[in-house]
């Protein structure tokens, strides 16, 4: 998996602030991932990519819980 995130046409990723395996959840700015792991494939040749780690149901609680206090401040 590693060497398809190496090659060049893959350079914009790291750019982006993504590595080979990647957290795929984001609550109070902390990036999560407890879930099951996705393999990201490129489309024109079903080579992999990278991966994801998916949220697990207390990732997407916590998250939600911060989106809402958030949510309240900015409202206010």
């Amino acid at each position: 998996m590693a060497a398809s995130f190496e090659r060049s046409e893959y350079e914009f990723l790291k750019e982006l602030g993504l590595q080979p395996h990647n957290l795929g959840c984001n609550g109070k700015g902390v990036w999560k991932g407890n879930g099951n792991r996705i393999t990201s494939v490129n489309p024109a040749n079903n080579q992999p990519i990278a991966t994801v780690a998916e949220a697990s149901v207390e990732d997407y609680e916590d998250s939600m819980r911060a989106s809402e206090e958030a949510c309240k401040i900015w409202m206010q």
